[in-house]
């Protein structure tokens, strides 16, 4: 088997990155417009099942964004240090 050089590591060891990432950031848009439809829809919520449902919805779409940006804001700081 032959043994990689530290060159040859740093090669590939940001291999897919900016593809991941630029497919993060869109996942990220899609859970922000998720987030934003939800928050409209529970200001015209009427009923409380309604409002339980989007309440819920609305908490798990915010910690979603919130951990995806911050996995983003991670790896684009080892994407620019790279």
């Amino acid at each position: 088997m032959k043994e990689l050089n530290i060159s040859e590591i740093d090669m590939v060891s940001g291999a897919g990155l900016t593809e991941f990432l630029a497919g993060l950031n869109k996942a990220i848009s899609n859970v922000n417009t998720a987030l934003t439809d939800t928050t409209t829809a529970l200001e015209a919520s009427t009923s409380i099942g309604q409002t339980i449902g989007l309440s819920h919805k609305k908490f798990g779409l915010s910690i979603a964004s919130g951990h995806m940006t911050g996995l983003y804001n991670a790896l684009s700081s080892l994407n620019t240090a790279a």
